[in-house]
């Protein structure tokens, strides 16, 4: 019983890091396709208003590219949310960028579109479920050595299930014997003793019937004829 609850405690937690693997590898995978599907949202976006203009970089980090730019009409906009699709630009670089007429702070880099995004995304995603496949390989419930177990134990107890009842059987047999045998002779006794007590009223019955005297009777009448 221990080493069966042992093993179930192990299935259990296995199945419970199967599960968190999954849902990391999940999670991951459902955000790629996220930052992909809104991607080509504010490229659309971008695509039904879209004003081009020089800009300038002015800060960039592993967060945001930060960029400034002036509008047609000479208001400067400074991108809040950074501009998309920022590979390889530095600080200070000028370059051209097109954002949304009806909202400044959705800005890209000119040329670029969505289509990027699809690689890293892409990679992403591969390189998690690389990862993620032999984690849930190696974390796969072991029920051949459980089944295995759970048979052996299953055989043990039917073997000594049948040795019992044989042993059972055995016993009652012997008793069941012993008692007939026993009750056989006890009747046979019976039997006897009861021929023997009706054979002598028998016996005494035909003497009087052959009309034998009885020995007390035959000496007194050899007493009689002494004394005439």
């Amino acid at each position: 019983m221990t080493n069966q609850t042992d093993a179930r405690q192990a299935d259990r937690r296995r199945r419970l890091l199967r599960l968190i693997v999954l849902g990391v590898a999940g999670l991951v995978t459902v955000m790629a396709a996220v930052l992909v599907v809104a991607a080509y949202r504010n490229d659309a976006a971008i695509e039904a208003n879209r004003v081009a203009a020089n800009a300038q970089v002015i800060s960039q980090d592993w967060a945001r590219t930060t960029v400034r730019f002036t509008g047609p009409d000479g208001r400067v906009f400074i991108s809040q949310d950074g501009v998309l699709y920022p590979g390889g630009l530095v600080e200070g670089q000028r370059l051209l960028v097109e954002y949304d007429g009806t909202n400044p702070n959705l800005v890209r880099v000119a040329g670029r579109t969505a289509d990027l995004t699809l690689l890293p995304a892409g990679s992403t995603v591969v390189i998690t479920w690389l990862v993620a496949a032999p984690l849930l390989w190696w974390l796969r419930p072991k029920r051949s050595g459980g089944t295995g177990s759970v048979d052996a134990a299953a055989g043990t107890s039917s073997e000594d299930s049948e040795d019992k009842v044989g042993d059972n059987s055995g016993d009652n047999a012997g008793d069941s014997a012993d008692d007939n045998a026993g009750d056989n002779a006890d009747e046979k006794v019976d039997d006897k003793a009861e021929e023997k007590t009706a054979g002598k009223p028998g016996e005494t019955a035909d003497r009087k019937a052959d009309g034998d005297p009885h020995p007390a009777d035959a000496t007194r009448n050899s007493t009689f004829v002494t004394e005439d």
